[in-house]
Order: C-alpha cells, then sequence, then structure tokens
C-alpha cells in the first residue's frame, strides 16, 4: 500500500512568516546560496531594456496533453492536473524517489505541430513549498524535485510512454527552488519528461509535487516573468489563486488572448534589499526570461533602513537587470498601519519615485502604498502582510500594470 503524503499550504507558511517578522526577521540572511549543479546553462535573453513591449505571443503547448507517471498516490494525484488549466490542483507522487526508483512525469507531444515542439521552454511549479528558495530562510521544501533530469524521447506519440532510448537533455543536482525553467532542443522527439531520483522535502512530504507547463521557446522567453520580494510577493505572485484571484499568467490571457506569459514567483520571506543583493547574481543566471519585477522594502522598513544605502541597493538591482539584457519593474512599499511602516517607508518610496527619474529604463510598478492606505480591509491582523483578498488585489495591480506598460503595444 502506497503511503499518502501531507503537504504544508502556503497559507500556513505564511502565519509562520508573520511570527518571524515580528521577532525581527528583518535581519539580513548572509548563509551562501546553494545554488544547483545543472549540466545545462542559461543564457541571458537578447532583449534589451529598452525594448519593454512583450514579444510574440507565448505559445503554450503542453495544456491537456497526454500525461502519464509512474506514481499518482494511488489516483488521488493524476498527471492529467500537472498540465491542465488550473494552478490549485497538480501531480504528486506519495512515494519517495531516489536513484533506484526514480519517479517521472511524462508528455506526449506528438499532436504538437513539429515546428513548434522543435525547441521547448520547460517550466515547473511546486507551489506548496511557498518561498523561491526555502533554504534561505531556514524553511523546509514539500515534495520538491531536488535531484532530475529532463528528457526526451523519439518514440511513437499516441500510446503509453516509451520503456526505453530516453535522453537527458538537462540534469539537475541538489534543487532547492520551488521553480525552474530549462530550455530544451527536441529535434524530432515526441515525448518530454521530468525524471527525479531526488526529493527536497520533510517528513511525510518526501514525495513529488508539481505543475508543468511546455512553451516554443522563440516566443516564450520574450514573454516571460519573474517576481523577486519577500513574503507579501510569495503570498502573491505563486501560482495558485487568492481569495479567487488567478495567477498572474491567466489574468493576462483573460485580457490578451493571445497571451499566455511564463510567471515564476520569486519571494523568500524576510528578504531585504541586501539580502536579495547577495544571491541576485546566481538567481538572474537561472532565470532565461525577459521582465523582472522587484517588489522589496517592507522588511528595510521594519529595520528602518538607511534610505541612501536602500536607493543604492536598488540601483544596484536594477543595473544588474539591465546587465543582463531583461527589463526591471519596481513596485512601491505597501502602505500598512504598523508603526514602523508608518515612520519609515514614506522615506524608502521616495527614493524609489528617485529611482523612476534618474534611471527612465525602470518600469514603475503599482503604487502599493496609496492602494492599501485606500483599501486598509486588505491588510492583516499584522499591520503589514495583505490578507488573502489582498494578496489577491496586489496580483491584480500587478496584471494591470503589465497590461498597460507591457501589452499594450505589443
Amino acid at each position: 500500500m502506497k503511503e499518502k503524503r501531507l503537504f504544508i499550504s502556503p497559507a500556513c507558511l505564511f502565519l509562520v512568516t508573520i511570527l518571524l517578522l515580528l521577532a525581527g526577521c528583518a535581519q539580513q540572511v548572509t548563509q551562501p546560496d546553494p545554488t544547483p549543479q545543472a549540466s545545462t546553462t542559461v543564457q541571458p535573453s537578447s532583449t534589451g531594456p529598452g525594448n519593454h513591449p512583450a514579444g510574440s505571443a507565448a505559445a503554450l503547448v503542453s495544456r491537456n496533453a497526454p500525461a502519464f507517471t509512474n506514481d499518482d498516490c494511488e489516483g488521488s494525484y493524476p498527471a492529467k492536473q500537472a498540465d491542465d488549466a488550473s494552478y490549485d490542483t497538480f501531480w504528486q507522487a506519495c512515494q519517495t524517489p531516489g536513484p533506484d526508483k526514480p519517479i517521472w512525469l511524462a508528455y506526449d507531444l506528438s499532436r504538437v505541430p513539429a515546428a513548434q515542439r522543435a525547441k521547448l521552454l520547460l517550466v515547473w511549479y511546486n507551489t506548496p513549498t511557498g518561498n523561491y528558495n526555502h533554504v534561505l530562510n531556514g524553511y523546509e521544501g514539500y515534495n520538491n524535485p531536488k535531484d532530475y533530469e529532463i528528457e526526451i524521447n523519439p518514440g511513437a506519440g499516441g500510446g503509453q510512454p516509451p520503456a526505453a532510448h530516453w535522453e537527458s537533455k538537462a540534469s539537475v543536482q541538489g534543487n532547492t527552488y520551488h521553480s525552474r525553467q530549462h530550455l530544451i532542443d527536441m529535434g524530432a522527439a515526441n515525448w518530454l519528461r521530468i525524471r527525479v531520483s531526488g526529493s527536497d522535502g520533510t517528513t511525510e512530504n518526501y514525495g513529488v509535487s508539481l505543475n508543468m507547463d511546455v512553451y516554443e521557446a522563440s516566443k516564450a522567453i520574450a514573454d516571460d516573468w519573474i517576481f523577486y520580494g519577500a513574503s507579501i510577493f510569495m503570498e502573491a505572485m505563486n501560482q495558485d489563486s487568492r481569495a479567487g484571484v488567478p495567477s498572474f499568467q491567466q489574468l493576462i490571457q483573460q485580457q490578451r488572448p493571445d497571451h499566455y506569459p511564463v510567471a515564476e514567483g520569486g519571494g523568500i520571506g524576510g528578504f531585504t534589499t541586501t539580502d536579495a543583493l547577495h544571491y541576485f547574481d546566481s538567481w538572474l543566471q537561472i532565470f532565461p526570461g525577459k521582465y523582472v519585477a522587484l517588489g522589496y522594502g517592507s522588511n528595510d522598513a521594519l529595520s528602518c533602513f538607511d534610505p541612501e544605502k536602500f536607493y543604492k541597493n536598488y540601483e544596484t538591482l536594477v543595473q544588474k537587470i539591465t546587465n543582463a539584457g531583461k527589463v526591471p519593474l519596481v513596485q512601491k512599499i505597501l502602505w500598512g498601519p504598523n508603526e514602523s511602516i508608518q515612520q519609515c517607508a514614506p522615506p524608502l518610496n521616495a527614493q524609489l519615485d528617485r529611482l523612476y527619474r534618474e534611471h527612465p529604463e525602470v518600469i514603475a510598478g503599482p503604487d502599493t502604498w496609496t492602494y492599501f492606505q485606500q483599501h486598509p480591509n486588505y491588510i492583516s491582523d499584522d499591520g503589514i502582510h495583505p490578507n488573502e483578498e489582498g494578496s489577491g488585489a496586489l496580483r491584480k495591480l500587478w496584471a494591470e500594470t503589465a497590461l498597460k506598460t507591457v501589452y499594450k503595444a505589443s
């Protein structure tokens, strides 16, 4: 009998994050980033920072493709939930993978026109883990892929996955990120799979759990987003719905049916601008996309961080983004009734206004100070974080910003 594993929801992680913040979690994190080793190197996007409009509509080729696995928790979490239209459901394997007993999820892409599947972008999301890299703030993974291969197979489609002749196109060891992207040269192959031989988890959560989308690479890279920030972004910009608000990519598609962007959530609870700088180069190295949104500042305000140093930190982050050929977007610090936020966030937001003036390559994100000041019912009892409805509202604000600035001319 296979044992069903449990997972801890992001909402629970959110409550723990609140307690840590109130205990002083705004302290800097200085441990080295355990960047996993991979056999493939992601090249920076060639799109210049001045080219704000999104490229051709990202072609999602995997939606409802035939999906197969060797472990679906006895039917409780079927493979088809990995590529359906909901990020609130997911495929999950309950057994613990190992080198001698890997767990895999395979897609039959033979129905996709050959020209659209020759070069693909695979992105997987493990939403239950919550934090973008849980090791960096002392949390744990939940059924997260740690050691895995991305493989292709030329076998005929229309039936069961081939038993042999799989070719590895990407290899990752020691992963602790809750989502990853991989550029894959498919050639004439029909099958694509992730084969996991090690789990990044905790007690009762050493299986594998994920959603997995596959795009035509040439179009997807120019319509590819990541949202780096702290716990506020962790709650608002991951893929699962918030108070009925769907994911960022789904919000964009509702208004622009020809676009379905890639969108990773890069929030890590407790992080400041100083923490982000410590790891930023390694993060950009594994992100192949174009748009990099930044939502740091609340934890800086909680420690009443020096405004000039705050500006320099943000300026350096922006320069790293543009030097990588990507487009920076920056939001304001959220309003909240917390005393430190009230006292110390306005001087930091003034520095963000300065950043917009002195660096016109930056797209101004939502004015979240004004918005949440006008909607105080969206702030939780800690006076810092949005509640679930507020997280959904923040996600909508980012979609509205993208529609006004990025997609209007695309």
